[in-house]
């Protein structure tokens, strides 16, 4: 309709656009091209159109956002990124990306006198592998090392929704354009900013 307007000089107003993206929508609709999947976290805006959809529980919404932790614990958010899974994170998977975070964060952990740690990943199935010591032989040294160390300190690990690790994803993506290992002090300053507007302005997963 815009271009209509602009190269034929029709007119053309918001609401006869509207009509005429309800009419489509109601088409769809009644040929059974919807379903409640397709208006997940829209289903209010759903019911106000007039569509409705039998047995079907309404997501609820959570609130995300980072949690500092008590007195006296230090808190390592892990990520790990794999461009391409394997890719640029040293022709690794995934999984070997997000252990080697974890490896690396506690023997940091420990080299600066840390003992009583919460560690939160995003990966259920990563904190799976270290919770049983079982996975991929390829994954055995980070394990190890790993295990080592949670004989030695006070390691806690959690589950965490992704959209409250944030901070730790953005790291892990900027780290893939890296060419090698490398503690970035300079990240310091941005994750503070980034860890305040986490709790300031929080993510909302729909489950």
């Amino acid at each position: 309709m815009r271009n209509d307007a602009k190269f034929n000089e029709a007119r053309f107003t918001a609401p006869a656009i509207i009509r005429r993206v309800l009419g489509y929508l109601w088409k769809l609709y009644k040929a059974n091209g919807f379903k409640a999947v397709h208006w997940r976290g829209d289903l209010l805006v759903a019911k106000r159109i007039g569509f409705t959809f039998h047995s079907v529980a309404e997501a609820n919404p959570i609130i995300c956002h980072w949690l500092p932790p008590p007195h006296g614990i230090w808190k390592l958010n892990c990520d790990g990124a794999s461009k391409g899974n394997p890719g640029p994170s040293g022709e690794y998977t995934n999984t070997f990306a997000e252990l080697y975070a974890v490896n690396r964060g506690l023997h940091l952990a420990w080299e600066n006198g840390c003992r009583n740690i919460w560690v939160e990943l995003d990966a259920s199935a990563v904190l799976r592998i270290i919770q049983t010591g079982r996975g991929d032989w390829r994954l055995q040294s980070l394990l190890t090392s790993i295990g080592r160390l949670k004989r030695k300190m006070n390691i806690h690990f959690t589950h965490v929704y992704k959209e409250a690790n944030q901070p730790a994803d953005f790291l892990a993506n900027f780290a893939c354009n890296l060419l090698e290992d490398a503690i970035i002090p300079q990240a310091h300053g941005l994750l503070a900013s980034l860890i305040k507007f986490d709790i300031l302005f929080p993510s909302f997963r729909f489950c």
